[in-house]
């Protein structure tokens, strides 16, 4: 077949030229993404259940919602938490879960439960996660003093809100911050008292003329009309003349007896801007769209608000796109430079210029090619995939290498050209394939490991194989092709080796002879390796993904005391105004939020501050400063700081603290106090460091106590009574006037002053008609009460959290005792045990690959005993990673672990090709001869083929951004394997071969 190729080269070079154009053309359409096309296997399903407390919500709602969701497809596992008036469920999925699927039967179940849940209870929310819940950028709106804020929020949700929902790849347009106003009722209780007239009157009264008629329609001889009721009341004007009927007789008008304005609703929530309130618009991006295309159009979208709006500042903050771009471009960088510096390193070793440029010309065309194969399996440019492409850009040079140097031994041998060509590639395409094949039986396992590892690099997994399939079509039939156009016109050109390879052989042979005379105590050493590789395996720290810099911080606060949402916001102007010098800007959501992404976890004593620095370096710094303010400041406060949110965070961050132990009543359902646990913290507080999970969180509340005897004695309704608390406590609200799509909420204002004097003023009226006082009733005292419960799907637990640990058999038996002396349960959870079985997973990948290996090779060699010598070469090239990633600082983790792989998969290759080279001598040489021949004609292309994967990968190591942090571990451990690998194969091989054969130490082949 090459010599058919060969008499037609340009028949060749046309086919590959429409073909990198084909390839060139499918590049551009490549989608662009931070990560790979990750469905967040996680669903929450939301609800609010007014004046309900956490142990109705528990009970009525949460549990009969979460023992039904058990029986979902693909369930791992499920967690809920109940607060005040709110509650949330979390189903957690394998990642090979199909969400859509999930999310459907999910809705289903949900649906069938409505009937048994309470009647009071809002429909619940049920949101699918994915990677477009992180805003890809926000849009701060600060006013100017002049600038009502009401209309600034009616602008924002009826106008700005809408124009940006119109931009190509604009998903959910989402608010917070706004405010509305209310027609509000505030009663003279004075001259409802002197009437006798109950607040019961004026809310039969406003909801009476509020009644729609509903679809009624009417005929007119042969005409049929809709009819509509044109004189309700719309606004406060009218609503002040509304008459109100008396007990008795007559009637009095409202304003006589109440004040009624249109004014701003009391705020739940506040979004301040620094220290300015504003309304922010967060812009989520529909999943298909291409970032790089949305963000200018948002910019264009931008600067035509600031000139419509002039009165209004218009910023745009937390950019992601700034994100992908950076991890993108630097990943882009390290695989270009990884390129050029594989390819310059080529003119180190050949003299003249024609073998680098047939290097040179084959690698972008390998690259280009495999973007095809992208196109064709729906592969984005991400992180992942460009790492993959990285990581097999040095591999992909080696082919070439091996080609054009055993092409070179051809005609050092005094072959014609095209003989030579052919033959030189047609010797060498056995090894290669193995060498392929194992590489593929190393990347391929990857995608088989469960959970989101497996996921993840998928991508990985076919953009290597992509580069590699592509690299051997090019090698087979370019790389003979280009050889021999180039050197047609001077056939008798064959260069001898550079100055630096003809030093390298001498360095070579007399570092061989030294070793070769004292061969057992050299293979003993080198031996040595392999229990180093375990030893280091255990020593270095486990983690499950590598830490990366970051210049952004979120802070959550929850004050732990009853204050209202003013002090809330007080609370946080004070403290950016304190501390504004250690950053560079501050977001805040003071108290209830109003994005609908939001999982209703937020409350009025809770706040969350954005913090962007001005780098990554002034952030460790400036978080302890911050933490260290709040805490002297508020010391009740429970802070928490963690790195902004970004889709990297939500794909791969865990909501699992590192260790947890769960608590579990058998003898009540109540909760355990913290007090009973008091003890056996205590002996763990020394050596162990701890947090209370949310479930032993508790406040202070009032707790009115109802004298039912009483009631009974003096005829008072319990459903009267709690309504008129209700009225006197809230902003009741009476109805809502709803006119073309818009909403007024008709509230009754709440009676000011403390809760005994309102108790004391305050009147409720019995079945007779006659009225006392509500504290005759009522007795009021403070007390504590837990704030939430949390519950998985064994029922209600308790939580203590740790995120290290240093002896976890003795926490796990001082657990297990207390529980068993106090009639209870624990169990034990965490990240720290799925990390453990991911990294299981991949040892166990890690045997399988070495199974397939030896199979290959097997079938390659003919024989038992090659392929052991080959994969004996594996864990002393382990032992290399380890060193150098033990030098650089790093642990082993998920990223490091395929590192491993990676090294599991290119060690190999110098020893095939070695061992290949000696087979082949065998047939006219001694053994010894045929090993150091063997290691002449290999020592170029082995040097080369470590130094083009080195500087292939070499980049990321010094790169920075999300993308080179991510792969940062991986570069090391390649790096390290790469270069004890090319010791292994030049001089323990050879001398394990001649221990291994040298019984057969006669010419011939084996």
């Amino acid at each position: 077949m090459l010599e058919f190729l060969l008499r037609r080269p340009i028949a060749v070079f046309l086919t590959l030229f429409v073909s990198v154009t084909i390839s060139s053309i499918v590049f551009f359409k490549l989608p662009v993404s931070l990560l790979p096309a990750i469905d967040v296997p996680v669903i929450h399903i939301t609800l609010r259940y007014p004046d309900a407390a956490a142990e109705e919500i528990e009970l009525s709602v949460l549990k009969p919602i979460r023992e039904n969701m058990l029986t979902v497809g693909g369930l791992r596992r499920v967690e809920s938490i109940a607060g005040s008036e709110i509650g949330k469920i979390s189903l957690f999925f394998e990642h090979n879960t199909d969400m859509r699927l999930a999310y459907m039967e999910v809705s289903e179940k949900s649906d069938r439960l409505l009937s048994v849940l309470p009647r009071e209870l809002e429909r619940p929310v049920i949101v699918k996660s994915s990677t477009s819940d992180i805003p890809v950028i926000k849009m701060q709106i600060i006013p100017q003093d002049s600038v009502d804020f009401v209309l600034l929020s009616e602008l924002s949700r009826k106008v700005l809100k809408r124009r940006l929902e119109q931009i190509e790849g604009v998903g959910l347009v989402d608010i917070s911050g706004r405010q509305r106003n209310i027609i509000r009722i505030t009663p003279d209780y004075g001259a409802l008292r002197g009437l006798s007239l109950s607040e019961q009157a004026i809310f039969q009264a406003i909801q009476a003329v509020n009644i729609d008629f509903g679809a009624i329609s009417i005929s007119d001889g042969s005409y049929e009309f809709n009819l509509k009721l044109g004189s309700k009341i719309r606004s406060p004007e009218l609503l002040r003349d509304l008459l109100i009927r008396l007990p008795n007789s007559g009637s009095v008008r409202l304003k006589q007896v109440a004040r009624v304005e249109f004014e701003r609703e009391n705020p739940t929530g506040y979004h301040l801007f620094d220290t300015t309130e504003s309304v922010v618009i967060a812009i989520h991006k529909q999943t298909h769209a291409r970032l790089t295309e949305l963000i200018p159009l948002l910019d264009e979208c931008l600067n035509q608000f600031k000139e419509d709006y002039p009165e209004l500042e218009f910023r745009m903050t937390q950019d992601q796109s700034k994100l992908l771009m950076l991890s993108i471009q630097n990943l882009s960088q390290a695989l270009v430079l990884g390129g050029v510096c594989a390819f310059a390193v080529l003119f180190l070793f050949v003299r003249g210029w024609r073998e680098p440029v047939i290097m040179g010309t084959v690698l972008p065309i390998s690259l280009i090619l495999a973007f095809s194969v992208f196109y064709l399996m729906d592969i984005s440019l991400n992180i992942i995939s460009l790492s993959g492409l990285a990581l097999g850009l040095g591999m992909l040079v080696d082919n070439s290498i091996v080609v054009i140097d055993n092409i070179m031994l051809k005609r050092k041998e005094g072959r014609e050209l095209a003989e030579s060509c052919i033959s030189g590639t047609s010797q060498v395409i056995i090894p290669l394939l193995s060498s392929a094949l194992t590489n593929l039986a190393v990347f391929v396992p990857l995608i088989f490991i469960s959970g989101l590892t497996g996921a993840l690099f998928y991508d990985q997994a076919i953009s290597v194989a992509a580069i590699l399939g592509a690299s051997l079509i090019c090698t087979f039939i370019l790389v003979p092709l280009l050889y021999f156009t180039l050197f047609k016109r001077h056939p008798e050109v064959c260069r001898q080796d550079s100055k630096l390879v003809l030093l390298l052989l001498r360095l070579y042979e007399t570092s061989l002879n030294y070793l070769w005379q004292r061969k057992a105590r050299s293979l003993v050493v080198m031996s040595a390796l392999v229990p180093t590789a375990f030893a280091l395996f255990l020593i270095l720290p486990k983690q499950g993904f590598p830490e990366i810099e970051r210049s952004e911080t979120l802070i959550f606060i929850d004050w732990n005391e009853p204050i209202d949402v003013n002090v809330n916001r007080d609370r946080i102007l004070e403290f950016i105004t304190t501390n504004s010098e250690h950053f560079k800007l501050a977001e805040s959501e003071v108290g209830i939020q109003q994005f609908m992404r939001k999982d209703n976890q937020n409350s009025l004593q809770k706040a969350e501050i954005y913090i962007l620095y001005e780098g990554a370096n002034q952030k460790e710094s400036g978080d302890l400063v911050l933490q260290k303010y709040l805490k002297a400041r508020y010391p009740e406060a429970s802070v928490v700081l963690t790195p902004a949110p970004n889709p990297f965070d939500h794909v791969f961050s865990s909501s699992e603290p590192f260790f947890q132990a769960r608590f579990r009543s058998l003898d009540s359902k109540r909760q355990v106090s913290a007090g009973s646990l008091s003890e056996v913290l205590d002996s763990l507080r020394k050596e162990e460091a701890f947090d209370l999970g949310q479930g032993f969180d508790t406040e202070i509340i009032a707790c009115l106590q109802l004298d039912f005897d009483k009631l009974d004695v003096y005829e008072v309704p319990y459903e009267v009574l709690i309504k008129k608390v209700n009225v006197v406590f809230d902003e009741y609200l009476i109805t809502d006037f709803k006119a073309f799509g818009e909403i007024t909420p008709v509230r009754f204002a709440r009676q000011k002053g403390d809760i005994l004097q309102i108790l004391s003023e305050q009147q409720v009226e019995s079945s007779n008609g006659k009225s006392y006082p509500l504290e005759s009733f009522i007795k009021l005292s403070m007390c504590d009460n837990f704030k939430r419960i949390t519950a998985d799907g064994s029922g209600v637990y308790q939580a203590i959290d740790f995120e290290h640990i240093n002896n976890r058999e003795e926490i796990e038996r001082c657990f297990t005792n207390f529980a068993k002396l106090n009639g209870m349960v624990v169990d034990f959870h965490g990240r720290m045990l799925s990390d453990e079985t991911s990294l299981h997973q991949i040892l166990i990948i890690m045997v399988v690959s070495l199974l397939l290996m030896y199979f290959i090779l097997t079938a390659e060699f003919e024989s038992l005993k090659m392929p052991i010598l080959v994969l004996v070469t594996i864990p002393m090239g382990f032992a290399g990673s380890l060193i150098l990633l033990m030098i650089c600082g790093g642990s082993v983790n998920i990223m490091s672990g395929i590192g491993l792989v990676v090294v599991l998969g290119v060690i190999d290759n110098d020893a095939i090709l070695k061992i290949d080279r000696i087979n082949r001598l065998r047939c006219s040489m001694t053994i010894e001869a045929a090993i150091r021949q063997a290691g002449i004609d290999r020592l170029k292309p082995i040097i080369m083929n470590t130094c083009t994967n080195v500087l292939a990968v070499l980049p990321i190591v010094f790169s920075e951004g999300l993308g080179a942090d991510l792969q940062r571990p991986v570069a090391i451990t390649t790096i390290g394997g790469l270069i004890v690998g090319t010791f292994t194969a030049l001089y323990f091989v050879p001398i394990s071969y001649w221990y291994l054969f040298k019984e057969r130490n006669v010419t011939g082949q084996i």
